[in-house]
């Protein structure tokens, strides 16, 4: 295992990550926009497309169903989906408003879901409520005159098994089968029965579904880190799916969404690039966040208790600010450690305790005597390597410049606390200007506390 690598905090390689992602995104989106109008990979009459399960990220795939219908995608294509996919797939199906479900979404649903400790269990609710409004129900008959045209996945508990259906007996038969497919425990209620079976959410079994006759699929999902076709081009925080970050927030998946439908249809030759004028509000969001870390956790009430936090420490005296360094530096140490004795433990101590339990059963022993001995071994195994671990660790070249940064920090103190007393912003600069730029660099790639308090300087 590199060490180097383990001291690089996980926001930090994040940050690294989405300037990544923006420089990625501005190529694609040149690319787009500089598209022919070749034929399309997979004719209309010919595509299908499947939406994945996604939660409170529904909204990024209602904007890429918008995006495809305003290319006209969804007359000829066939559609299948799960949980959140499956509203998708069934609004492209029966014509819904996707803008109007993103509204109330927004406008309606998140401060219910932010404002009482039950609010993020009430999905089930704030589904009925969506569909009975938005979803054109009661035009069901369309699927069951073109039973290809949009399948709906869910989970049957009874056969514990995916089960899927694409024609309905009713209205009321079609809601309950979405709320089976979006039925994802405890977020949108308990299990219930449908058509006989106790059913649940759809992506239990089956969260990417495809057609059985193994045609081509074009599959959208909200997960960033998927290998989906159309997926987002811009960090989106996963657990978003969980619990809905701020309306702005959710505006701006739906957006992402929709831009990234527009992209996929030019690319792809079903729309033309000289027609079609793909927005650029992801840019002027992601401009928006404070911080990195904010960013990436996706709240802004935690990005704020962080600033805070960090505003706190960098105005308190100098000892308090370099105290808390030190120990966040200790903290990133502690977690190489953890992982230098893992990467080093695992196969030896499974090979010597397997061998020794094997050896106990045949024989029949299974007394306390042997399980000391047993113990003694696991034990002795994980010392011996954490010692190994924490050796490996010193001598790594990135733990000997932090700890010389340190002791460099330590002198520095001394003498700007026998001079003047300072604000603890002319501290940090005086910090940044006495440190040898080695050490600098270091801290700054390997603290938190330190990048954050040098940029507020």
């Amino acid at each position: 295992m590199n060490a180097n690598a383990l001291f690089m905090p996980i926001p930090y390689a994040f940050a690294r990550l989405l300037k990544r992602d923006k420089e990625k995104n501005r190529r694609r989106l040149e690319k787009d926009t500089s598209a022919d109008n070749s034929a399309p990979e997979i004719p209309l009459e010919k595509l299908s497309i499947s939406f994945s399960g996604g939660g409170w990220l529904m909204l990024y795939m209602y904007g890429v169903a918008k995006a495809m219908r305003e290319q006209g995608i969804h007359h000829r294509a066939r559609f299948i989906g799960t949980s959140a996919g499956a509203l998708a797939a069934i609004g492209l199906t029966l014509d819904a408003d996707f803008d109007a479900i993103c509204e109330t979404v927004i406008s309606s649903y998140v401060p219910q879901a932010h404002n009482t400790l039950k609010g993020p269990f009430q999905m089930r609710d704030y589904l009925i409520d969506a569909l009975t409004k938005h979803a054109n129900l009661q035009n069901f008959e369309r699927c069951n005159q073109n039973p290809d045209k949009c399948t709906v996945v869910y989970t049957s508990l009874s056969a514990w098994k995916s089960r899927r259906r694409n024609t309905f007996k009713s209205r009321d038969h079609l809601l309950a089968t979405l709320i089976a497919s979006c039925c994802a425990t405890p977020v949108v209620g308990l299990p219930f029965k449908l058509d006989g079976e106790w059913v649940m959410d759809g992506g239990v079994f089956d969260n990417q579904p495809l057609f059985e006759d193994g045609a081509r699929t074009i599959t959208v999902s909200p997960n960033v880190f998927s290998g989906a076709d159309i997926r987002p081009s811009r960090y989106i925080p996963p657990w978003w799916s969980m619990y809905p970050p701020s309306q702005q927030d959710l505006r701006w998946v739906f957006d992402l969404g929709y831009e990234d439908g527009l992209s996929w249809g030019v690319r792809q030759g079903y729309a033309d690039a000289r027609s079609i004028r793909i927005p650029q509000k992801a840019s002027t969001y992601v401009g928006a966040w404070k911080t990195v870390v904010g960013q990436i956790v996706g709240y802004r009430w935690i990005e704020d208790q962080v600033l805070r936090l960090v505003s706190f420490f960098t105005s308190t005296k100098t000892t308090t600010a370099r105290h808390l360094l030190k120990f966040e530096l200790s903290f990133w140490k502690f977690i190489a450690i953890c992982a230098a004795s893992v990467d080093r433990v695992t196969m030896l101590w499974s090979g010597i305790v397997s061998a020794t339990l094997v050896g106990l059963l045949a024989e029949g022993n299974q007394h306390v005597i042997e399980c000391a001995i047993v113990g003694g071994i696991h034990l002795a195994v994980w010392f011996s390597k954490l010692h190994n671990a924490l050796q490996h660790v010193n001598a790594s070249p990135q733990w000997q410049r932090l700890e010389s940064s340190i002791v460099e920090i330590e002198n520095s103190s001394v003498l700007i606390e026998e001079t003047e007393e300072e604000d603890e912003m002319k501290r940090v600069k005086t910090y940044e200007k006495m440190l040898q730029k080695e050490h600098h660099e270091a801290l700054i790639e390997a603290s938190y506390i330190y990048r954050m308090s040098v940029k507020t300087a």
